[in-house]
């Protein structure tokens, strides 16, 4: 497991403990992120979009971790990108960053790709160059500092190994994104993202930057500019919607799980019996705690390896708090249910930051209960 890797697995766990709450208030948010200049360049949007996320999600005990950790392996890891060399291979007009990524390719592109995860790097002179006038402008934001080689080194690798005209990403949520725009452009490539998950008026996404950023909808890119994302070239590319036959007059729904403590949970379990039906529950992807089976029984979870979109063909109403799964739902024409029952200071919170399913047709969970 490596470093980031580790990381992500912190952060997974203590969200899970901390529940879905996010530290500021929309109206502070708003101040916080209008008190930054205007970016003088991608090295400085990058530093802005890290400080907005490190007054967000980080807290100071995990900020001095992330420093730590990352100040011990800053040299070692260089030492290893330098010596690395890379064979030069086979052209590709894109590189996807993600392999997830293959089925979201936007319509546009008709292209010859290939998937390759962060999985190796390299650094090269000039590549020194760029970072040592990062660190130079930024000597003490160790975390920062070794989060941008390590980006700067995958992608200088991809470049190297395969020649491409594009990058695609799905990269908004991190702050390397500006300053592997202005690199990948540096050197005569487009950087394009495609839009990860659902988005909502959230500091962790604001000042990001691309050559292009592909959305699910047009209603996303008055998010990520009151953010003070870059104004870029924003196109919506839709999520492509199988051949699938939603299934109606059932007395079932699913509930789409997040990040939630065991407290929410169980909350969440109350209300889905008080419904009155049929209901199965699905993990979220990263899983965080494990008591999904425990706390609704395993009759009731749903397994992950069931495709999504045949999850919700059968799911008869797809409810969440604010899951991407309930827009996936909406376009396919499935009844979506949004709770504002079980956690109603997230619910109030998720209406500020302008979750798109709130202006889209929908139930709500406290229209659902039986005994109001």
């Amino acid at each position: 497991m490596n470093i980031n890797e580790v990381m992500k697995s912190v952060y997974t766990k203590l969200q899970s403990r901390r529940g879905r709450r996010y530290r500021h208030g929309v109206e502070e948010t708003k101040w916080y992120i209008a008190s930054f200049p205007e970016p003088k360049d991608d090295i400085q949007r990058s530093f802005f979009q890290y400080k907005c996320q490190k007054w967000e999600t980080i807290g100071r005990l995990e900020f001095i971790l992330a420093n730590m950790v990352s100040l011990i392996l800053l040299f070692p890891k260089y030492i290893r990108y330098r010596k690395r060399k890379v064979t030069n291979g086979r052209k590709y007009d894109a590189v996807l960053t993600m392999a997830s990524l293959s089925n979201k390719i936007p319509r546009d592109f008709e292209g010859e790709y290939v998937s390759q995860e962060f999985d190796r790097g390299s650094l090269s002179d000039d590549d020194v160059k760029l970072f040592k006038s990062i660190v130079k402008r930024y000597p003490f934001s160790f975390f920062f500092i070794y989060k941008i080689m390590c980006r700067l080194a995958s992608y200088s690798d991809l470049m190297k190994r395969y020649s491409p005209d594009i990058i695609f990403s799905a990269a908004e949520y991190s702050f390397t994104s500006s300053v592997l725009t202005y690199y990948c452009e540096k050197h005569g490539i487009k950087h394009y993202n495609i839009m990860h998950g659902e988005k909502g008026y959230n500091p962790r996404e604001a000042f990001s930057r691309f050559s292009r950023f592909y959305i699910w909808d047009e209603y996303y890119k008055k998010i990520f500019l009151s953010l003070r994302a870059d104004k870029t070239e924003y196109k919506v590319n839709q999520i492509v919607v199988p051949d699938i036959v939603p299934k109606t007059g059932i007395n079932h729904c699913t509930y789409y799980l997040q990040l939630h403590t065991r407290e929410q949970l169980v909350i969440i379990k109350n209300e889905l019996e008080r419904t009155k039906m049929d209901y199965h529950v699905r993990p979220h992807p990263l899983r965080a705690n494990g008591f999904e089976d425990e706390i609704f029984g395993k009759e009731h979870v749903e397994s992950g390896n069931v495709n999504i979109w045949d999850s919700i063909a059968n799911a008869g109403i797809a409810l969440s708090q604010d899951s991407t799964v309930l827009y996936q739902a909406y376009l396919a024409g499935v009844r979506v249910a949004i709770d504002d029952v079980s956690d109603p200071t997230f619910f109030r919170s998720s209406e500020e930051r302008g979750y798109i399913m709130l202006h889209k047709p929908h139930l709500l969970l406290s229209e659902l209960l039986h005994d109001k």
